[in-house]
């Protein structure tokens, strides 16, 4: 199919099936979402066009199949979405000893009385930043790293209680990562603590 049948084919295609396809996207989302979403299904669809046509031209005159193949790629985004998401709602204490023992280039146990190099250092808090959420990893940065005050934190993030949800990451932190990291991670990044 060149390229001029093919966009008349598309041309055709939206001019029939506009309104039906924002409503389909309606149904998933809205706001700012619905124009980005209505773009990336017609591209779809676009890409489409060629396989399908040859296949079955009257799927083109039917709504249903529209309707299909809008919502088959509305799911196929969404779970897209929530698999990124799933990625990085992984823990820290799911990481293993084998882990954190490749990241710091040592052997570490409980009783391990470690002094990390500065790289070794960045890598354990690279990978306790990539474990916990954005927020958090940007709270945790812009208190210790950076020594902003809490009503800085509160106003750049738009965030409550800056302070207890620190204390409870540090808790978590003090809870899932090995003793010895933890020490390491107190000494050198809580400093003020």
């Amino acid at each position: 199919m060149d390229r001029h049948t093919q966009h008349t084919i598309y041309e055709e295609f939206l001019n029939r099936y506009e309104r039906l396809i924002i409503s389909r996207i309606y149904k998933f989302k809205t706001g700012d979402d619905v124009a980005d979403l209505f773009q990336d299904v017609t591209i779809h669809i676009y890409q489409k066009i060629p396989v399908e046509f040859h296949k079955n031209p009257d799927a083109f005159s039917s709504s249903a199949w529209v309707v299909q193949v809008v919502d088959r790629f509305l799911i196929s985004m969404y779970r897209k979405e929530k698999a990124k998401k799933n990625i990085h709602s992984k823990t820290i204490s799911q990481l293993s000893d084998f882990q954190w023992n490749t990241i710091a280039n040592q052997q570490i146990t409980e009783d391990s009385d470690l002094h990390f190099t500065e790289t070794e250092f960045d890598a354990i808090l690279k990978v306790i930043f990539e474990h916990i959420s954005r927020k958090d990893a940007l709270m945790l940065k812009m208190k210790y790293y950076y020594n902003k005050n809490s009503d800085f934190i509160t106003e750049k993030l738009n965030v409550s209680h800056v302070n207890m949800r620190l204390k409870r990451l540090k808790e978590q932190l003090q809870n899932r990562v090995p003793q010895a990291v933890y020490a390491e991670i107190k000494e050198r990044f809580f400093k003020e603590d």
